[in-house]
């Protein structure tokens, strides 16, 4: 389904995002292990998200309203926190996280076999659709966002299991869409939250797993 120049995987944030992604398994029914070195290097993508214009501006405004402090190590801290805190999706496995959801894909079992959930991010599906993990299955519907961007609905399958249904920003930064993501997170939490982009608007969902006290994301995707 994707043609992507591969300069397009060049940018600083990309890589950081693409550089993380052997750290996970899919599985949600097996316990995930994330090494010193691990957390370290989704502390640097927290920094370099951080160090972006859209990530710093997003967690400024949620200061602003009183929902974070307004200290870049709390910024930090909650990204940290609300992305790469480890929970369980059932099973009493500890195997899921907010990022490995929403930028990556996750297999969960269900009474009726395996379900792919999650699978939100263009990048991972481009790189998996090359590695032939993922298969196009067909097309829903797309928003055009500006001229350099878009929002697709498409039928697809992950690892041989059927997703009858995802939604994804394409062409947008990975900083852009946990920031957009984030905030939503914090201002309209389990319901629908207005969005506008190159002069499109449109819908984000987000979800809280509240685990252990925490409130984490549970899932997060663009609506149309």
């Amino acid at each position: 389904m994707f043609t992507v120049n591969a300069e397009a995987y060049q940018g600083p944030t990309i890589q950081r995002v693409i550089s993380i992604y052997d750290n996970y398994k899919p599985d949600t029914n097996v316990n995930e292990h994330i090494s010193p070195l691990q957390r370290q290097e989704e502390s640097l993508l927290v920094d370099t998200f951080l160090s972006t214009n859209v990530m710093s501006a997003a967690m400024r405004f949620l200061a602003d309203k009183g929902k974070i402090r307004k200290d870049y190590y709390d910024y930090k801290d909650t990204l940290r926190k609300i992305w790469f805190n480890l929970f369980s999706r059932g099973q009493g496995k500890i195997g899921s996280s907010g990022f490995e959801h929403v930028f990556m894909a996750e297999l969960k079992s269900v009474p009726t076999g395996t379900e792919v959930v999650g699978l939100h991010n263009w990048i991972y599906y481009s790189k998996e659709e090359t590695n032939g993990k993922a298969n196009y299955a067909g097309y829903l519907s797309k928003v055009d966002l500006g001229d350099k961007a878009s929002i697709i609905k498409i039928r697809t399958k992950y690892s041989g299991y059927d997703k009858p249904v995802t939604t994804m920003f394409v062409g947008t930064s990975p900083e852009l869409e946990m920031a957009l993501y984030t905030v939503c997170f914090y201002a309209r939490p389990d319901e629908s939250c207005p969005v506008s982009l190159g002069g499109t608007k449109f819908n984000i969902i987000t979800y809280k797993f509240k685990y252990r006290g925490n409130d984490l994301i549970g899932t997060a995707y663009p609506d149309i």
